[in-house]
């Protein structure tokens, strides 16, 4: 984008604006840098004027737009640490919808509190994008209530009408700041009790998969004859798997053998049923199969050695299965 069409963007002719993000949108959908902005000071003013219409009312049919742009730029890392900043993240957490979940007890949730798709997903996309690149805009995101926001939203997700898009970004921001900032994992992990509503949603995933049989899931496994497995479908495969990640950045131990606390106990003890369904469960194709398990893998590497046995179930003297729970 050049300084003319920068200045457009900046005008009040909010048609010559939309003309101008479609444009750049339709250019640069596959665009990963832009060595061009870096010239006078172009980059900051393209952001500044982008994030100026998001958070005017009377651009609001620009926003989605707004976003998409954001979203394309911030996968260039140039200069974010130096143009990003503190109001420009909570923006983008509002525009995701994270900070309507806060404080919200009811089980039914009103109808204005849940955020627009179209919205909600690119910003999450931007967000994800910029505390993967920046370490500038992780710090920022540590300082404001995103994980709370993050997890508020991991007990609301039957709520929105286009969960599977909303949880898997969710998770891959979540998977992203716990894996590069402890503090943001810390915060999760013991204040937020992360852990228990991301069991709590798998187990919703699981219960939510199909358990008939299917022949497709039964040759997968090498089985044969009914296959009554979990079978996961694409979507729900993707999302168990950013869950799975940021179960292991949760539960990461310093040592297999440490020592864990009841609270730590009655955790691990609710994912391991879970994790033997998940191993046992199938998926469209073989790449995703063991996709699904080298992650389940991963997470029991992190997992204390004292809680193996309760992955399996026993067989008790009369043969009949015994499945811990």
């Amino acid at each position: 984008m050049n300084e003319e069409e920068i200045k457009i963007l900046s005008s009040d002719d909010k048609s010559k604006v939309s003309q101008i993000l479609d444009i750049f949108l339709k250019n640069n959908e596959n665009v990963f840098i832009f060595p061009d902005l870096s010239k006078n000071n172009n980059r900051l003013m393209l952001w500044d004027v982008l994030f100026r219409h998001i958070q005017e009312k009377s651009s609001e049919h620009l926003h989605g737009s707004c976003l998409s742009a954001l979203r394309i730029l911030s996968r260039d890392k140039s200069e974010v640490d130096t143009l990003i900043c503190e109001k420009w993240i909570i923006t983008l957490i509002e525009k995701a919808g994270l900070y309507n979940f806060l404080n919200i007890d009811d089980e039914s949730l009103p109808a204005e509190i849940i955020p627009k798709k179209e919205e909600a997903v690119e910003a999450l996309k931007c967000l994800c994008n910029l505390a993967l690149n920046s370490e500038v805009a992780r710090a920022l995101c540590a300082h404001t209530a995103i994980a709370q926001g993050l997890v508020a939203r991991l007990r609301s997700y039957k709520e929105i009408p286009y969960k599977d898009d909303i949880m898997l970004l969710d998770m891959k921001l979540l998977f992203i700041l716990t894996a590069l900032r402890k503090d943001i994992t810390s915060k999760i992990k013991t204040e937020l009790h992360g852990m228990d509503y991301l069991i709590s949603c798998t187990n919703e995933i699981v219960l939510e998969a199909s358990f008939t049989p299917d022949t497709a899931g039964a040759s997968m496994s090498g089985e044969t004859g009914e296959d009554h497995h979990c079978y996961l479908h694409d979507n729900q495969h993707a999302i168990v798997c950013e869950i799975l990640k940021v179960q292991f950045n949760l539960t990461l131990q310093s040592s297999a053998d440490e020592e864990v606390d009841e609270t730590e106990e009655a955790m691990y003890l609710k994912l391991m049923p879970i994790l033997t369904t998940l191993l046992s469960a199938h998926a469209s194709s073989e790449q995703k199969l063991m996709e699904l398990r080298s992650n389940i893998v991963n997470l029991l590497l992190s997992v204390p050695l004292k809680f193996y046995p309760f992955l399996t179930p026993q067989l008790n003297e009369g043969g009949e299965i015994t499945i811990h729970v």
